[in-house]
């Protein structure tokens, strides 16, 4: 017997004891255990007879689906891993930008936040994917993840062929020409659980609890809010 039906089994034996504990609770009707099994025992035989049973099972891709991983992973050994993000305040139209650049190894090396205006959330990280972007240039630095948890900015810079809103059309196509000599630039898609050091900076940025730039000592400053607050 496989695992759907024994979920299946189990799931009608309780289904048949919590109604003889109704009847036994309610009516005062006698309780016989042996009786109850032997009912569930016919109920299941009725159901694996029924015509459309295969439709009520669930398919076995979806029963066998894998665990999605849900935090951030190190690059690859020579790479650097760039996650960005962005806060946005829909009554001022500010927004704070984030970077957050790891290693290999995990360790934390450049971070920065822009304050800037926009008219979305998504403009936002658009924005915030060009200046990371821009940033990573102007250090002379090559094999480069950008990383977002952002799906559909992710495609956008990645794909040359779907038409964009005119509001970011020519932020992403600043971004596409950066990278058009760089062929060991890439674009990576992360869940938000795995974007949340980005995340988190950029939404104190906007609160005023981070400095712009914090290359020079990038742990201190986060072991100090860190200790000041908690991530939600």
């Amino acid at each position: 017997m496989g695992i759907p039906n024994m979920i299946e089994q189990w799931a009608i034996i309780c289904w048949n004891v919590w109604k003889a504990r109704n009847k036994k609770f309610f009516e005062h009707a006698a309780f016989n255990p042996e009786q109850v099994l032997f009912k569930a025992n016919a109920t299941f035989k009725d159901y694996c007879s029924c015509p459309g049973r295969d439709l009520l099972v669930p398919p076995k891709q979806i029963m066998m689906r894998k665990q999605v991983t849900f935090v951030w992973a190190r690059p690859p050994p020579g790479f650097l891993k760039i996650n960005v993000d962005a806060s946005f305040m829909p009554n001022s139209g500010m927004a704070a930008l984030a970077m957050v650049s790891r290693d290999s190894y995990g360790k934390l090396l450049v971070g920065r936040t822009w304050i800037c205006s926009a008219m979305s959330p998504h403009m936002a990280e658009v924005n915030a994917l060009l200046k990371a972007v821009q940033s990573v240039v102007d250090m002379g630095l090559d094999r480069v993840i950008f990383e977002s948890d952002n799906e559909t900015l992710i495609s956008d810079a990645q794909q040359d062929s779907q038409p964009l809103p005119w509001e970011i059309n020519s932020i992403i196509h600043n971004i596409r020409s950066f990278c058009t000599s760089r062929p060991n630039f890439s674009f990576s898609f992360v869940s938000r659980e795995g974007n949340g050091v980005a995340n988190w900076v950029a939404r104190s940025a906007l609160k005023g609890q981070f400095p712009y730039y914090w290359a020079h000592c990038p742990h201190d400053i986060l072991l100090q809010l860190l200790l000041k607050d908690t991530v939600s």
